[in-house]
Formats: C-alpha cells, structure tokens, sequence
C-alpha cells in the first residue's frame, strides 16, 4: 500500500506545469494586447526571418491602437475587440522596397481581411473565419 501511495506521489508531481515560467514572469499563454507579436507565417507560407527588419504587430490596451512594421513600412491604425472577434482599420505608409514588397502586400491584405483571433501559448493566429491568415510569435521585448 505504501509503495501505492507513493507512486501516486511522484507521477501527481510529473503533471505539467507552468509554475517555473510563472516565476521568470513568462506566462503559459501571452495576452492578445501589450504583446509584441512577430509575423511567422502568410497564407500557409513561412516567412523568413530577417532579425534586422521584424514584421510585426503590437496592440496597446489603452489607445485600442495597433502598430507595427510590414516588411518595408509602418504600420498604424485602431482595433476593435469584441470577445474573440477582432477587426483592423490600419494603414500604411507607401515606400517601395523591391525585396519586400510581395510578403507586404500580402501581409497588410490579410490583416485587412480579419475578424477573428486564436491564441495557443505563445502564437497568436489571425483568421477569416475558420481560416488562418496569420501566424505570430510572442516575443519578449521589441528588438526592431
């Protein structure tokens, strides 16, 4: 019976857990607003990421504003939430960067295009619908 009872006692405490991540101040699941959120997925294509130019979204709590930077332009513009029903009324501004321009353009289509959200730990995915967008990762801090 001890030899039970014991068992019970270490597979209990093998239970997944986000205690430590707690601790570190990184939670389990990133909120939607207040997070820097980097662009890894368009359509169902892998972006590439280019560590000096992030394209990414970031949603302030307070101002209901977004930001970001679409691959060769900023990004700017307000948000509206509803549970987890979300639009975008953004825009941008219009250089031209040859390389690129076709991952911008079809980056700034889709956020046009949403009016849902999902988080799963630290990936937000933007849907229309039942489809996915995009795709982002939540990174600690701004690095671009």
């Amino acid at each position: 019976m001890k030899k039970i009872l014991l068992l019970l006692i270490v597979f209990s405490a093998c239970k997944p857990s986000n205690k430590i991540g707690e601790l570190v101040g990184v939670p389990k699941e990133r909120p939607l607003e207040n997070t820097y959120w980097v662009l890894v997925e368009v359509n169902g294509t892998t972006i590439v990421r280019n560590d000096t130019k992030l394209i990414f979204i970031q949603l302030d709590s307070k101002s209901k504003r977004v930001t970001g930077f679409a691959g060769c332009n900023q990004l700017s513009g307000d948000y509206v939430l509803d549970g987890r029903k979300l639009i975008f009324k953004t825009v941008t501004t219009r250089m031209y960067c040859e390389d690129e321009m076709k991952t911008e353009d079809d980056f700034i289509e889709a956020v046009n295009k949403i009016n849902e959200y999902r988080i799963h730990e630290h990936q937000l995915s933007l849907m229309q619908g039942k489809n996915v967008l995009l795709k982002f990762q939540a990174e600690l801090e701004r690095k671009y």
